[in-house]
């Protein structure tokens, strides 16, 4: 066959391509090549229903137990209902558990109706996750489109009705948080170890909850035994109020990492105690919990931010091991950094939705069990302290990170 023909045909199947209906030039998602044939097996089955056009990415991951994976996908047009949108994410869910039978869990993002194409980030507007077992349930009973409609984890941004800051906001502090600081079993402090007599470190996961890896460190946990203590943000409780319920629903502690993760220290008093206080807001609607602990976005804190963090009866906790995961070392080298920077009393900084951290717990943790610590949360870690002492910073305070 001449290089001619061999163009042509190419040029034929391209246009071809284009002109089925729901796929477009640019319909192919991005993948995040974390369980390849989860990815793969994902897009051929959402292009051979021709429901692809509309997806913007897929990932899949597993941790050896559950395998679970994520769509996002676009509001077709600001004329669509959230019915609408809820009956296409349902069709996504039907394909992906029926034809996808290693698939246990999966998440759905529905991003918000961008009529220039231009932006580079669209806001969440819909979340769902539905589980195999849920599906099996639902499917008997249910048409595609409404799969989804009874499940319990279901997320729309319109009617939710928590007001959501914007960082350069300078709306003064609602007094009702005036008098947290009473909820408190000590007075808020700076914290970054425990009792140094106890062979207890802490772990904790900023930056969640995420899609996919919530739900997957979860199960780890579980599987290992450990309880741990979550520093959320407020955007991500709001757009996946399932996951930060889930978090809670295990017996973890959830605690405040503020509301659009900025530079705190860049910002005047009033938008640092916005971006608290509606981070305390939003983890209390939705699990019920009102936080007692922060931990400032990029480890970055000044004099007014701790001020600011005790007036909402925060006390600001820091880290003595880990912290530098989100930048994908190797297992190997997170694992002995972990190992080697571990000592009583001690807190462990780590990350959510970082796969490598995720592969490295199951050894780490049984590597600090077998030199005798104990792994819990930040508030049982405390529990060791003598009255009074909570956790005053005495040393130098570890380098910064996200």
């Amino acid at each position: 066959m001449g290089r001619y023909r061999i163009v042509t045909m190419a040029l034929t199947i391209a246009f071809v391509v284009a002109m089925m209906p729901g796929v477009h030039a640019n319909s192919l998602p991005q993948m995040a090549r974390m369980s390849p044939e989860v990815e793969d097996a994902l897009r051929q089955s959402l292009w051979m229903e021709g429901i692809s056009g509309r997806i913007t990415n897929l990932a899949a991951d597993t941790n050896g137990h559950l395998t679970v994976a994520q769509v996002t996908f676009t509001h077709f047009d600001e004329m669509e209902s959230p019915q609408e949108l809820q009956a296409f994410a349902g069709r996504i869910a039907w394909t992906a558990l029926t034809r996808i039978p290693q698939l246990d869990e999966l998440d759905l993002i529905g991003l918000e109706y961008d009529p220039t194409g231009r932006a580079t980030t669209a806001p969440v507007i819909f979340s769902a996750a539905i589980s195999r077992g849920e599906f099996m349930d639902l499917s008997a009973r249910y048409a595609p489109a409404d799969v989804l409609r009874p499940l319990a984890r279901v997320w729309y941004s319109r009617p939710l009705g928590l007001r959501a800051p914007q960082p350069t906001s300078r709306r003064l502090l609602p007094r009702r948080f005036s008098l947290a600081q009473s909820t408190n079993s000590f007075s808020p402090t700076d914290i970054y170890r425990g009792d140094r007599a106890q062979a207890t470190l802490a772990l904790t996961f900023d930056d969640g909850p995420f899609p996919i890896y919530t739900t997957l460190l979860l199960d780890t946990l579980a599987q290992l035994g450990v309880k741990a203590t979550f520093f959320v943000t407020g955007e991500n409780v709001q757009r996946y109020p399932f996951l930060a319920q889930a978090i809670v629903r295990a017996g973890h502690e959830v605690a405040n990492h503020s509301y659009h993760h900025p530079h705190l220290t860049r910002l005047s008093a009033a938008q640092m105690a916005e971006e608290l206080a509606s981070t305390q807001e939003v983890i209390a609607a939705v699990t019920g919990q009102t936080p007692r602990y922060f931990r400032p976005p990029y480890g970055e804190y000044s004099a007014d931010l701790m001020r600011v963090a005790h007036s909402l009866g925060l006390s600001t906790v820091m880290w003595t091991a880990g912290g530098g995961d989100y930048a994908s070392p190797s297992g190997e080298a997170l694992k002995a950094k972990l190992l080697r920077q571990a000592d009583s009393g001690g807190i462990v900084l780590l990350h959510e939705g970082v796969p490598g951290t995720l592969r490295i717990l199951p050894q780490t943790t049984e590597a600090l069990a077998q030199r005798g610590f104990t792994l819990t949360t930040v508030g049982a870690l405390l529990a060791h302290l003598p009255a009074g002492a909570p956790g005053r910073r005495s040393d130098p305070w570890p380098p910064r990170a996200r």
